[in-house]
């Protein structure tokens, strides 16, 4: 088993994406942790868009089942729609369709759709993920984790969870059985030297303090959990379910 990490979603070649690949895609602040939160608290889908006009597109076609609009661009909610923000909609995700547009997150799921498998990951659920892998998938698969970035910018909340779904994924399999790339093992060892500084580095990342700018500390604080979660999020087809 091969394990390759890829900075920003901008370095994705969805052309080199196969379907003797399985792609984990993490954005920790905070796409792929609003998706995991809302499908373990009940949600029924969720559909990964790239931007408000497919949003409303999508929600026309979806009108009688009541789909919830739910979006940012650059960080800031898009008007009209719900605030993509893990705890908040875990209050009232509970049975619904959601259609969710972020500018890194959503856009990063979308470039790799076609890898055989497409798993979202976070701190949350880094653990169960790596667990599902281990126990479901052939060892001649190749691992791809994806940092979703923010802007073309490498980020560093990113980093720190595909290191902790790495680190994860390592002590899971046999040693012979895996193989890391250069930057899959930077990654590794950056998480393994702050793995209980989970908050504290999530807070003094770039978007991390843009989210405390808006009064958002307390979800650093929920997403900066390890291993909260146990489900594993899969793209099937254009939603996402567990």
């Amino acid at each position: 088993m091969n394990v390759n990490l890829i900075m920003k979603k901008e370095d994705i070649d969805s052309s080199k994406i196969t379907d003797q690949q399985i792609v984990v895609v993490l954005d920790v602040l905070l796409a792929t942790s609003t998706i995991v939160t809302c499908l373990f608290y009940g949600a029924k889908e969720i559909f990964p868009v790239k931007d408000k006009r497919e949003a409303l597109l999508l929600g026309k076609s979806l009108i009688n089942f009541k789909p919830l609009l739910v979006g940012e661009v650059d960080g800031k909610t898009i008007q009209g729609f719900l605030d993509p923000t893990p705890l908040s909609l875990s209050k009232i995700v509970k049975d619904k369709s959601i259609i969710l547009a972020t500018t890194n997150g959503t856009i990063a799921i979308r470039k790799v759709t076609s890898a055989k498998h497409v798993l979202i990951a976070s701190l949350l659920n880094g653990g169960a993920v790596a667990e599902y892998i281990h126990k479901y998938f052939e060892n001649d698969y190749r691992i791809i984790v994806v940092c979703s970035g923010s802007g073309n910018r490498f980020c560093m909340e990113d980093f720190y969870g595909a290191g902790y779904f790495i680190h994860r994924l390592v002590n899971e399999c046999n040693k012979n059985e895996i193989e890391l790339t250069d930057s899959a093992i930077n990654a590794k060892l950056f998480y393994e030297k702050y793995e209980n500084e989970s908050k504290q580095i999530l807070s003094a990342t770039r978007v991390g303090k843009m989210l405390v700018d808006y009064g958002l500390a307390n979800e650093i604080s929920y997403v900066s959990q390890q291993d909260e979660i146990p489900i594993v999020p899969q793209l099937i087809g254009d939603r996402i379910i567990v």
